[in-house]
């Protein structure tokens, strides 16, 4: 009967307050005497309960010689909801724990903002301004108040509904003096962009942590949690006087171009203009991309936007760089419009208007690529007043005709040496043509075919040598060596091409360049100019007075 006595495990439970607020923790004590070594199934307690520690110790004593052991586990619990709460019967080995009810009381939420600072730990929670226009900014500033020391403390984040947020820089710490404690403070601020226009609610931000409590040895963590205050903000719509497309709330804003310093620029080199906008209380997602028509014989190739967002503690800049290149087909004068952006000015509470003046520059010929094939003759009678002697003075009213017979026999005997040169070279022509213009058509074929290759698994620098290679065979008087050179042989359509393709390959400037318009343009015929001969190919003469 002694040894069933003492296999019966004796189990108490307990609980250091039955009534507590929301915030505040329980601490669960659970104690069994008996060799039982089994421990408290505590799932059941995270239907209503956080479980923020569980400690156990275990003891021994003798008593009339014999050995007693007694486990105790101690269980810090935070509740998760308010009103009547229950902790259940749970398992403890062989035994089982008894139900306790215990009571918490919601806790009263504050509303107001700048209150003096209580307890060990305070937060406090602000906006500016109270009141904006959607999409515009507001910044909301947390101050968490230490007279103690905190120990793992973890802060929750703002999400309100509707709304864009985005945390700014890093955590300010400081000291102030309050209600005669010295505090330590730290700062952390958020900026806010309502995205609907209505009464905002903003949630008390909850700080989850622990204090040291207690000295030496005997110094141990106390759990806490702390909320702030709750904050509301209200948020008109866009006004009426706004009568533009997209709406733009700033508090200011910049728009500037960057243009290369040149009195004139030449056909077919492109021009990089730089526009940039950079705004305060702005997200750079929300700057609008620059409209910008240009006038005929103007291509632009523009490159991806770059996008970037300077946060600091006073709130966001936002800046949007477009880079257009600008390539000149003709030579001429050229305007390029102004470009105006409105926004509204949020400090001023009224429509503002940035403006980039009309620009005008001129484009003259590249002298090397529009240069003629063949130099025009000068005027016969220049020529013949260069080469021929004057005529001699005439006597008794006729001239001497005698140096006209030898001017003639000359010049027949000219005429017959050159005929016979043509016709000796037409007949040896007439034997190697075929040949030679079979050769060349098979090179021309198999550059064409490795332009289509390297188009087709765009390859920019395989591109490049056929390229070359085409333009080698279409033209092997004046191959071209390098892609610049190329576009002084080029028509128009594909010289333009030909530089996006250089620029693609050697500006390192992410770009579209595929290379189907220039592969259609070759395949059309337009892509290396031929010499321009006045009258037919194949019965042209040589001038006269060759340069």
């Amino acid at each position: 009967m002694m040894w069933c006595g003492q296999a019966v495990a004796a189990v108490t439970v307990q609980v250091d307050r039955f009534n507590i607020s929301e915030n505040e923790t329980v601490n669960l004590s659970i104690e069994i005497s008996s060799d039982d070594s089994g421990e408290p199934q505590t799932d059941v307690l995270q239907k209503d309960f956080d479980i923020l520690a569980n400690n156990q110790s275990t003891s021994y004593s003798l008593i009339n010689g014999s050995m007693n052991r007694k486990a105790s586990w101690n269980i810090v619990l935070r509740p998760k909801r308010n009103g009547t709460l229950i902790i259940p019967a749970m398992k403890v080995g062989s035994a089982t724990t008894r139900t306790i009810s215990i009571q918490v009381s919601k806790e009263k939420t504050r509303s107001a903002t700048g209150e003096q600072p209580s307890g060990d730990i305070w937060m406090d929670m602000e906006i500016e301004p109270k009141q904006v226009k959607v999409q515009q900014q507001a910044i909301i500033t947390v101050r968490i108040y230490q007279a103690v020391s905190l120990n793992q403390g973890q802060l929750s984040e703002p999400k309100p509904t509707h709304a864009i947020i985005e945390r700014l820089g890093e955590d300010a710490t400081y000291q102030v003096t309050k209600n005669s404690r010295n505090w330590h403070v730290t700062e952390r601020s958020y900026a806010l962009f309502p995205q609907q226009s209505g009464l905002m609610e903003i949630e008390p931000l909850q700080l989850d942590g622990s204090i040291l409590i207690g000295s030496g040895f005997y110094q141990s963590t106390k759990p806490i949690r702390i909320r702030s205050n709750s904050l509301s903000l209200n948020v008109e719509g866009i006004p009426d006087a706004w009568a533009h497309r997209e709406w733009l709330p700033a508090k200011q804003l910049k728009l500037e171009e960057s243009w290369p310093q040149s009195s004139e620029y030449i056909v077919g080199e492109p021009i990089t203009r730089t526009l940039r906008i950079s705004a305060d209380g702005v997200t750079s997602s929300q700057l609008p991309a620059l409209a910008s028509e240009l006038p005929d014989h103007l291509k632009a190739y523009p490159d991806k936007p770059a996008l970037s967002d300077d946060k600091q503690k006073n709130g966001i800049t936002g800046v949007r760089q477009e880079k257009i290149a600008i390539m000149p087909t003709r030579p001429g004068t050229y305007i390029l419009p102004e470009i105006g952006l409105h926004w509204w000015n949020s400090e001023t509470d009224q429509v503002e208007e940035v403006i980039i003046p009309a620009r005008s520059f001129k484009v003259i010929a590249d002298k090397a690529a529009n240069m003629p094939a063949v130099t025009p003759k000068a005027p016969e009678s220049s020529n013949s007043t260069e080469t021929n002697p004057p005529l001699p003075p005439a006597q008794n009213g006729q001239h001497d005709s005698s140096w006209w017979r030898w001017l003639a026999t000359f010049s027949s005997t000219g005429w017959l040496l050159t005929l016979a040169w043509l016709w000796r070279s037409r007949r040896k022509h007439a034997g190697t043509t075929p040949d030679a213009e079979k050769n060349r058509t098979l090179s021309r074929n198999e550059a064409l075919k490795a332009v289509e290759q390297a188009v087709q698994s765009h390859d920019l620098k395989a591109c490049e040598m056929a390229l070359l290679q085409l333009a080698e065979a279409q033209n092997s008087s004046s191959p071209p060596k390098s892609l610049s050179s190329l576009v002084k042989q080029c028509h128009s359509e594909a010289a333009q091409d030909v530089l996006a393709l250089e620029k693609a390959i050697y500006a390192n400037i992410q770009t579209d360049w595929d290379g189907k318009t220039l592969l259609q343009t070759i395949k059309e015929g337009r892509f290396i100019k031929e010499p321009e001969i006045n009258g037919d190919k194949q019965k042209a003469l040589p001038g006269l007075y060759p340069d």
